[in-house]
């Protein structure tokens, strides 16, 4: 494999799930180590609290993925982490300016684009109206496990 990096003015990530045994953090680990960007965006579900906190499953490759994004982010990239649902216990951090480094955490951002369009960076689920109710979010957290099932399966 060649050592020069691919490299890119934005990336954007979503929904990794490290946490959860499904996860595919290799996949994650492997393009953050070979890709450069400017500005690295990760969009929410980063992080799978809902997962973790039935039964907590971190393998050393779920820590080798945090330690990139920190290393990228102290090297100049700058990274945004929206906050989506699975990831929403830093929701309530947020008022108080939470960041680790130079991380900056959000419920949403804007990017511009080179056409110079700009663009509203939000996780899904804030659009998501079952998300707000409490009927829709029992009906999601069966949804999950249903999904888990159908992950680990396979």
């Amino acid at each position: 494999m060649s050592d020069v990096k691919q490299g890119y003015r934005a990336v954007f990530v979503s929904d990794t799930h490290l946490g959860f045994k499904g996860s595919k953090a290799g996949y994650l680990g492997n393009f953050l180590e070979n890709h450069h960007s400017e500005h690295l965006y990760l969009v929410g579900d980063i992080g799978d609290g809902w997962r973790m906190h039935r039964k907590l499953n971190w393998p050393k490759v779920h820590s080798s993925v945090i330690q990139k994004l920190m290393a990228k982010s102290n090297s100049g990239t700058k990274v945004h982490y929206i906050v989506g649902n699975y990831d929403e216990m830093f929701r309530g951090w947020l008022d108080f300016g939470l960041s680790l480094e130079s991380m900056k955490f959000s419920n949403g951002t804007e990017y511009y684009g080179m056409d110079g369009k700009r663009y509203q960076v939000i996780h899904g689920d804030q659009s998501d109206g079952l998300m707000h109710s409490n009927a829709g979010r029992s009906l999601i957290l069966l949804g999950t496990r249903r999904y888990d099932t159908l992950l680990l399966e396979s």
